[in-house]
């Protein structure tokens, strides 16, 4: 009777180590998921403030094609060879030599070797054109419509998973309660911790505007609202850096100290089975 109650004991402590184990790997997945998008939804912010988001779509004709274009047709007006009034010049296909009417002879080739003479300078002309002109930086700059585009799809992603991280901790505690696996005060702990990280990350100005403010923000509050605002204001762009910085980093830092809470949770769980000393 004892041998078999030992190895239902067993049994079950097999099954809560297993359930351990998946909960803490799909943990971990959201940590760095949400880590990753909360670190990229800031570079958009400071991408902002360095004026790396178009404000308009950029062209494919830039200055630059526009003053070689330019170049070329200029240097090829100035090259060609002009005849005097009154006089033509004959097709190739007569004669080796083309007469003018006033009786002046033109060599067959001319005609191709000026034409080959222009190419030649226009092409030389446009390298020089593009090697002393600066770098066109805007072609490189997001454009509005895919910084907006991002920044939805990174708040979804980060409310998604941020919901799915608490309540996976929420079953870790339930599973430690259950089984006696230990850590109880560590697991605990991180679950509130991580309630706080999504009550600051929820966009609450979208529910009660002007009562509360979260760490997720709009796409028009970036690149339309607080930019505007706080170019005319010190008071507004104190603001900005508060709104995109100081929740940020306030979120950062909860979901840091829960996932340092429950990696102490998984340490104390291995002592409690003499798995590690």
């Amino acid at each position: 009777m004892e041998d078999r109650q030992n190895s239902h004991d067993m049994i079950d402590v097999t099954d809560c180590l297993e359930a351990r184990d998946a909960l803490r790997g799909m943990k971990n997945f959201c940590f760095w998921i949400l880590l990753l998008s909360l670190l990229i939804l800031e570079g958009l912010f400071w991408l902002e403030r360095a004026d790396w988001i178009a404000d308009r779509p950029v062209g494919s004709d830039s200055r630059i094609g526009r003053n070689a274009r330019a170049a070329v047709a200029q240097i090829k007006s100035e090259s060609l060879p002009r005849v005097p009034p009154g006089q033509t010049v004959t097709s190739p296909t007569d004669d080796s030599k083309a007469e003018s009417l006033s009786g002046q002879r033109v060599p067959v080739g001319a005609v191709e070797q000026a034409a080959q003479e222009v190419t030649e300078e226009a092409r030389a002309a446009q390298a020089a054109e593009e090697a002393k002109e600066p770098i066109d930086w805007n072609r490189f700059k997001l454009p509005v419509r895919a910084g907006w585009a991002l920044i939805g799809g990174l708040n979804f992603i980060v409310l998604f998973f941020a919901v799915l991280y608490v309540l996976i901790l929420l079953i870790t505690l339930k599973v430690s309660l259950v089984s006696r696996l230990g850590g109880i005060s560590h697991i605990t702990r991180a679950f509130f911790i991580s309630l706080f990280f999504l009550l600051f990350l929820f966009p609450w100005q979208c529910i009660i505007p002007r009562v509360m403010i979260g760490a997720v923000y709009l796409p028009s509050e970036l690149l339309c609202v607080f930019p505007s605002k706080a170019e005319d204001s010190g008071f507004w762009r104190v603001l900005m850096y508060l709104r995109f910085v100081g929740l940020w980093a306030l979120s950062v830092w909860l979901l840091l100290w829960s996932a340092l809470r429950s990696g102490r949770w998984y340490r104390a769980t291995q002592r409690r089975l003499g798995i590690m000393t």
